[in-house]
């Protein structure tokens, strides 16, 4: 899996999930400020929990289908799950907005 360390650059497809996953987690917690959803921050300093983190999973699933398995990311990068992290785990496993239903 491609490393995501704080202050990298995110590819234009990584951009774009991104943009996405700032959508989903902002409509699954309103109280969370889309402009705090940024790739060097965590899931956690954001202000979500374990709760929070299986609906994201479920929605991440339903997005980009079957192929992306968040499980495995999340069970990987549990103390520091990283936004930007998680744009380019998709981006690397096959996510694509197109699969969006």
């Amino acid at each position: 899996m491609p490393l995501y360390s704080v202050g990298d650059p995110l590819s234009a497809d990584e951009s774009a999930l991104l943009d996405a996953l700032r959508k989903v987690i902002h409509e699954q917690q309103p109280e969370i400020p889309l402009s705090a959803i940024e790739p060097d921050k965590t899931l956690w300093e954001i202000g979500y929990d374990s709760l929070a983190l299986v609906v994201l999973r479920r929605e991440v699933k339903r997005m980009f289908g079957a192929q992306v398995n968040p499980a495995h990311w999340l069970q990987n990068h549990e103390e520091h799950p990283r936004i930007g992290c998680f744009a380019r785990f998709l981006a690397a496993n096959g996510a694509a907005l197109s699969r969006k239903s």
